[in-house]
């Protein structure tokens, strides 16, 4: 039987919100970005106006990735976490550690784009990254989101699918998961142990007590 240790990603291994954080980043040191603040910030009042779906405004917000070509984001990415690679939590780390250690797969879910996250897998020492995914087109990168968002009840639909795909019809169980909130409740409870991650990166054992995420 394969155990599992889970851990969302955003405010639990990273003290910050990582697209908001990357967004910072490509604005600040890529002028050429600027273009897409008006369409972003339109974006954002059809979101308050509900009038677009929360995937929606996700894909306006990112669209100025797709001024990058892959090779170009692969050096930018890599920047941008060696300039952020402090703001994980370190006591997170260290339990990812300690699961390693005592024989767990540990895997991150999270509801941010993967290619804002792979170049934590050489920083973070978990064994997979499930997150949301995005399309290319002609080696360049779009925010167009592939399938769904991986938040709430997908993360639940994507591990099963990654679990089949990469351990073929091995037997495995969630036996515990991190999370800073109930957003993830889902695979919270799917887990024998849930905990929570703290504001100031401590970790204590049950559910968080609000939901924080949108």
């Amino acid at each position: 039987m394969i155990r599992l240790s889970l851990y969302d990603f955003d405010k639990t291994i990273f003290r910050k919100d990582t697209g908001i954080e990357a967004l910072i980043h490509l604005f600040f040191h890529y002028p050429k970005t600027w273009i897409y603040l008006p369409y972003i910030m339109w974006g954002g009042v059809l979101y308050l106006l509900k009038l677009i779906p929360t995937l929606k405004l996700k894909e306006i917000v990112f669209s100025p990735i797709s001024l990058f070509s892959k090779e170009e984001w692969d050096v930018l990415i890599e920047k941008f976490w060696d300039e952020n690679k402090d703001k994980l939590f370190p006591l997170v780390i260290e339990q990812i550690q300690e699961d390693k250690k005592n024989e767990y797969i540990v895997g991150i879910v999270s509801a941010s784009f993967e290619i804002l996250l792979y170049p934590i897998m050489n920083i973070v020492p978990a064994d997979f990254l499930i997150g949301t995914t995005n399309a290319t087109e002609d080696r360049r990168l779009t925010s167009k989101i592939i399938g769904k968002n991986c938040k709430k009840e997908e993360k639940i639909s994507r591990l099963h699918l990654y679990m089949k795909d990469h351990y073929l019809d091995q037997e495995y169980c969630v036996k515990k998961m991190y999370s800073d909130s109930l957003h993830d409740l889902a695979l919270l409870e799917l887990a024998e142990t849930p905990y929570t991650v703290e504001p100031n990166g401590s970790i204590r054992e049950g559910l968080p007590k609000e939901n924080k995420n949108i």
